[in-house]
């Protein structure tokens, strides 16, 4: 949209006109997404053969058992929504209510973006400084709602001036609310208030204007190239960014995630294809025999492990025993059920990197991420409320029984955990203990920004079912591809998770592990740098900060980065190599021969055979010209 002068603007309409299947690391991410998660096969057309394509279907059999979902190599966000509900069509063929649940929920979401723009241009002439931004974001939120709704973008794009200036119900308002401020201080002026209205018209108004002109002054101080300089003082893993510009970018960053909100939507639409597929296709024989005569039912041919486990009849069971009201009852019968897809679950063979549920279907083998999916896939069918944990390098599962309970419910293992207030250390905004209940409230309305706490096994973060999955199975998937050498696929499902999870370390972690590979030096320091700053006792992202600093020559850094990896894990050997590399490059002989004794002391003759070498030559070499007196850093 063209903005009239040179008004300043949070540019979304850039993320709103993107066309992210004409880059063809997307196209291969998408294609192996849907390989790893179901029986489609992408086709990329041009658009003229694909609005053929349309009249007859963009899902088509093959030969093969699998389908061919044809799409415009230029797909906009606005038509993401029809394809996204012809996979879940095809998906929950046989639940009608779940078909168009996630598509009609994005259109709900079209809505709330035409209203916000119909919210702010009844207020825009309360706003005197920053109106400029507030009309153009009026604007792009308006036309980018509306397109959302059609399915098409308009030829016509509405300006600031005939945005209709009707009446929002009170409902439509506090939405908008939620939608702007975001959830967590929209709940929490809405506790302040007792639960009522959270802020009366009045307040709304005085909230617009200081918060343009804040935005305002960010963007005049942003665009000040004078204060864009580094700080070359600060450590490696602290930020330089300026304060106004952390504040655009947190804004930007918060708009395009509502923006994208089809192009997430569209890879979990496969991703549910996937948990389906598990429910209805995962296989049984491979189980052992005791397992399934104490919990399996084959008699009258059952081909999956959702029919042998009845979990038709379980749903219904738990269906009656909710029916009667008894929280307790309903509570044990939860557990039950929960216990009896457990027991199953766990025995499945494990194997590593096995989480791709087109292959699990065909091998039966799992690991905590695949068994989190299995086990997900049932209990989310039958009812169950969970959480998925991601702890470091472990997925886990938390049942939320409608009494109240929690519990660890490790699909690895055969028995559950019920969690006490003394296994949780965490605290609310208020500075109050964590407790269980707050975790089951959590679970209640679970929410995308998660919740964390430390557990006696390390740290925790819960997510909703189908958003945490899908942010493990990235992150796996990420990970599996870095190993077979295919980096830009790895660095694309990378930045994918990071686009659901932005606070997740080890999603930026690996993508700077990546990105070292492609020799993208400078990219891969800024996601470590990113990683470190939201974990600042990590040493393992300290240790990645490190290496990519030193490949692009900055030793002094390095060494800095390899010291904060050493200070909170000091038996990790490879940090001690590299901070004997970094001191060597510096000319500090005798430091660096001091690192390599170290590295040397901790290091696994198994599996870092390699490296050790390297370590003793160093040594050798370096004994040697410090006996000679050239050890002194020129």
């Amino acid at each position: 949209m063209e903005q009239p002068g040179n008004r300043p603007a949070f540019e979304i309409e850039n993320v709103v006109e993107q066309t992210p299947f004409k880059e063809p690391a997307v196209r291969a991410f998408f294609e192996i997404w849907c390989s790893a998660n179901s029986f489609i096969v992408p086709q990329f057309l041009k658009r003229e053969e694909w609005l053929e394509k349309r009249q007859t279907g963009i899902l088509e059999k093959r030969d093969d058992q699998k389908e061919n979902l044809y799409i415009p190599d230029d797909l906009r966000l606005w038509e993401m929504v029809g394809i996204m509900e012809e996979v879940d069509q095809k998906t929950f063929s046989e639940q009608p209510d779940r078909r168009t649940q996630k598509a009609d929920e994005l259109r709900k979401l079209g809505k709330t973006f035409e209203n916000s723009g119909v919210y702010l241009a009844q207020r825009i002439n309360s706003i005197r400084n920053g109106r400029e931004i507030a009309e153009a974001l009026a604007e792009e939120f308006y036309n980018y709602g509306r397109s959302l709704l059609a399915g098409e973008r308009s030829t016509e794009l509405v300006n600031i001036a005939d945005i209709p200036q009707r009446t929002l119900t009170k409902e439509e308002t506090e939405e908008v609310d939620r939608f702007l401020a975001g959830n967590e201080l929209y709940s929490s002026r809405k506790a302040r208030t007792g639960g009522n209205a959270v802020w009366e018209e009045g307040v709304r108004r005085t909230t617009l204007d200081q918060f343009f002109g804040v935005t305002k002054k960010a963007l005049e101080l942003e665009n000040d190239t004078k204060l864009q300089k580094n700080n070359i003082d600060l450590k490696p893993w602290q930020s330089d960014i300026p304060n106004h510009t952390a504040f655009i970018e947190k804004i930007k960053r918060s708009l395009s995630q509502k923006v994208e909100a089809p192009k997430q939507e569209l890879t979990a639409s496969v991703f549910r294809g996937g948990m389906e597929l598990l429910r209805t296709s995962m296989p049984f024989d491979s189980l052992p025999g005791w397992t399934q005569k104490a919990w399996l039912h084959w008699e009258n041919g059952e081909k999956s492990l959702g029919e042998a486990l009845q979990i038709d009849l379980l749903k219904k069971e738990l269906e009656d025993v909710r029916a009667g009201g008894d929280m307790a009852e309903i509570g044990k019968k939860e557990r039950e059920i929960a216990s009896s897809i457990q027991q199953v679950v766990s025995r499945y063979k494990y194997k590593k990197g096995s989480n791709r549920p087109s292959e699990m279907a065909v091998t039966q083998e799992i690991n905590c991420v695949g068994a989190s999916m299995l086990g997900g896939s049932l209990m989310g069918y039958v009812g169950l409320k969970y959480l998925v944990g991601d702890v470091p390098g472990h997925s886990l599962m938390f049942l939320v029984s409608s009494d109240g309970l929690v519990e660890d419910r490790d699909m690895l293992k055969s028995l559950p955990v019920t969690l006490k207030d003394s296994d949780i250390r965490g605290k609310k905004k208020d500075g109050t203990p964590l407790t269980v209940s707050d975790i089951a409230a959590f679970g209640n309305n679970p929410r995308s920004e998660g919740l964390l706490f430390e557990m006696n096994n390390g740290p925790v973060s819960l997510f909703p079912p189908e958003y945490g999955q899908k942010i493990q199975a990235l992150s796996n998937l990420g990970s599996a591809l870095r190993g077979i050498g295919r980096y830009e696929e790895s660095a694309e499902v990378l930045k994918q998770g990071i686009a659901l999870c932005p606070k997740d370390e080890y999603l930026y972690y690996n993508l700077g592990l990546t990105l070292n590979e492609l020799g993208r030096n400078e990219e891969a320091v800024d996601a470590y740098r990113k990683a470190v700053l939201i974990s600042l006792k990590d040493a393992v992202v300290y240790y990645g900060l490190g290496y990519a600093v030193y490949d692009l020559g900055r030793y002094e850094e390095a060494v800095d980065s390899y010291d904060k990896a050493i200070r909170f894990a000091p038996k990790y050997a490879l940090s001690y190599f590299g901070k004997g590399k970094a001191l060597f490059k510096l000319g500090r002989y005798k430091e660096s021969l001091h690192e390599f004794q170290e590295f040397l002391q901790f290091a696994d003759a198994d599996t870092q055979g390699k490296v050790i070498q390297d370590a003793r030559d160093y040594v050798v070499w370096l004994r040697d010209e410090i006996a000679k007196g050239r050890h002194v850093a020129k």
